[in-house]
């Protein structure tokens, strides 16, 4: 939108100063239009013709872009009034006009391409420049170990002789062999770097484990060290000739890239909350009445009783022991027919508890009461049972609720009940 702009303005340019005068009306003054500004009679002169009316608040606004709409609205005001020129001008200046863009087009295509060209061509030089670098370092290492293996051969020579090693001659032939395949390597335009490498690193490992040995030398071992060293001498010349070559190496291949393994995920197992600490001792004290199927007010002092209790919830084989002790609050009958006041009944059960340690644990229990206040103990002693359950909302602290059923004095069968709190250990 941008581009066609110049185009435009020139458009309405020439049609403004092609367009005849015709009626004379009143100049309009703009504000932001001073006197003495370059574009001031033109400005009055296509408001006067009633091309362009300025703002309501009475501006030119002279540094706006032009829109389509307003564009659009001179050209209108234009047609409107016979003034627009003819075709001819039209078309003349808008071959002009696209003469002027082709022609920057095209040289704008070439500007491209000459910059892609010279990019491609810096690209390419970087990546020659640096390879000749990791080349230069590499014939440097070679020429290093190759001197200090010069270093080693020549001491190895200057040996004494007369204390020569059973083991000297068969080393120094495969020594010779060594520097026969470095001679027989070929030497073309493009060397294998590595290959030499690795077999200059087993010249040395092997002249290092001459020298650690510190053999004597025969007359013959040492020419053939002599022999050696001139060897090694033309592998330094090698090894000269390979750097001047190494500017002709093609590039390597790049190594294409692996697909990376997709890790696999590991479900994470479930964290399983710790099992409540099992709280094997307790003690406990609560209400009772001694019998519901009696007559009478059932919580009235000569039925009810406060006592207390202490147990074992696992002694062996999942069974454990239970010992209570209740104080009557009321008179009781004994088994003769006599009458007890504020008797003091002592109970011992065998207990099985099923859910130890839970929130909700259910028990039974066999055992027997004794009254120990009467004068007749046994007389007075009867078979009870025991059916609960423990509520333990607080941790160690809980409710307890019980029936206690059994059979009483002249063999009368009775129920009891009993509710208090428990504290687990």
């Amino acid at each position: 939108m941008y581009r066609s702009r110049p185009f435009a303005i020139a458009l309405v340019s020439a049609a403004l100063l092609g367009a005849a005068a015709s009626a004379q009306s009143a100049t309009p003054t703009f504000k932001d239009v001073p006197a003495g500004h370059w574009a001031r009679e033109a400005v009055e002169y296509i408001a006067q013709q009633g091309l362009i009316q300025g703002f309501p608040d009475g501006t030119f606004r002279g540094n706006q872009n032009l829109t389509r709409y307003q564009a659009a609205l001179i050209f209108y005001r234009l047609l409107q009034n016979g003034k627009l020129p003819s075709n001819g001008t039209v078309q003349s200046g808008t071959a002009e006009v696209a003469n002027q863009i082709n022609d920057l087009t095209a040289r704008m295509a070439a500007l491209e391409k000459t910059t892609q060209d010279q990019a491609a061509r810096l690209a390419q030089l970087e990546a020659d420049v640096k390879r000749a670098s990791e080349l230069s370092q590499q014939s440097a290492a070679l020429e290093t170990r190759v001197a200090a293996l010069e270093e080693q051969v020549k001491t190895m020579s200057a040996t004494p002789q007369g204390q020569a090693n059973a083991d000297l001659a068969p080393r120094v032939q495969a020594l010779e062999e060594q520097v026969k395949q470095l001679q027989s390597a070929p030497a073309g335009p493009a060397p294998d770097v590595t290959a030499l490498t690795a077999r200059v690193t087993e010249l040395e490992q092997k002249v290092t484990t001459l020298s650690n040995q510190q053999p004597s030398t025969s007359s013959a071992d040492a020419a053939r060290i002599s022999a050696l060293e001139d060897q090694v001498k033309a592998l330094q010349n090698q090894v000269n000739t390979l750097q001047s070559q190494q500017a002709t190496l093609p590039p390597p291949p790049q190594p294409q890239p692996q697909p990376q393994p997709t890790p696999e995920i590991q479900p994470v197992p479930p964290v399983t909350p710790p099992a409540p600490r099992a709280r094997n001792l307790y003690v406990g004290a609560g209400f009772s009445v001694l019998n519901l199927a009696g007559s009478g007010d059932l919580f009235s002092g000569n039925n009810t009783s406060v006592g207390g209790l202490i147990g074992v919830r696992s002694l062996l084989l999942g069974l454990g022991l239970r010992a209570g002790v209740d104080y009557g609050l009321g008179t009781v009958t004994l088994s003769d027919g006599s009458t007890l006041a504020n008797p003091l009944l002592v109970q011992a059960f065998l207990t099985k508890d099923f859910n130890p340690g839970g929130t909700f644990n259910p028990y039974l229990g066999l055992g027997a009461t004794f009254n120990v206040s009467a004068p007749d103990i046994l007389s007075n002693t009867f078979g009870t049972g025991l059916v609960g359950v423990d509520l333990n909302f607080l941790g160690p602290v809980g409710l307890f609720v019980e029936a206690t059923p059994g059979f009483g004095a002249g063999q009368s069968f009775s129920i009891g009940a009993k509710a208090g709190l428990k504290l687990n250990f």
